[in-house]
């Protein structure tokens, strides 16, 4: 289980080397390469793209990245909080932080409906990331926003040491990852 990739050209022995090293460099790339690999290149360059599917793996992405910068062991009971939490602090969704009800009519409609609540729509269009007024959000917008949340997230970690709180929970992170994908 140690061959098991995390990302790729990065496995499970291979992080375990980087980690005994304290390689904050390649650790951080290692989970860039993870997110970007799973959440954003499907999305990348493909003229078949939807916006309903795109916001769904974004709402995927914002619980996963959240749990790397919470240390958050099991996402099973993902809240309103994660959430709110994931907006608060971010530079590149400013205008959600308003907008409290993301997580009910968004990401729970999306993701237990199959379709958003209270009249929102997803569109690729729109001129905005987030028009409250016309309840629209646009897709594209909002997967360039996460993009750069993962990439001020990667550079947040390789700008602080490997003993900092950052790392102790990005750490926590994957190494129960690690453990997860070795149970199998």
């Amino acid at each position: 289980m140690e061959a098991t990739e995390l990302a790729k050209s990065f496995s499970i022995a291979q992080y375990r080397e980087l980690k005994d090293n304290k390689d904050t460099q390649k650790i951080a790339e290692l989970i860039y390469q993870r997110f970007y690999e799973r959440y954003i290149l499907p999305f990348e360059c493909n003229a078949n793209r939807h916006g309903f599917s795109m916001m769904a793996v974004c709402c995927l992405m914002i619980e996963a990245l959240q749990s790397f910068k919470e240390g958050k062991e099991d996402t099973i009971r993902i809240s309103k909080t994660t959430f709110d939490s994931f907006f608060e602090v971010s530079d590149s969704f400013k205008g959600f932080k308003n907008y409290k009800g993301f997580y009910h009519d968004i990401r729970c409609g999306i993701l237990h409906q199959a379709e958003t609540r209270n009249n929102w729509k997803i569109r690729r269009d729109s001129s905005q990331l987030l028009d409250l007024k016309t309840k629209i959000i646009n897709a594209d917008l909002f997967l360039e926003a996460i993009k750069k949340e993962l990439t001020d997230y990667k550079n947040e970690l390789q700008k602080q040491p490997f003993d900092s709180k950052i790392w102790e929970l990005a750490i926590l992170k994957l190494d129960c990852i690690c453990k997860t994908s070795c149970q199998k």
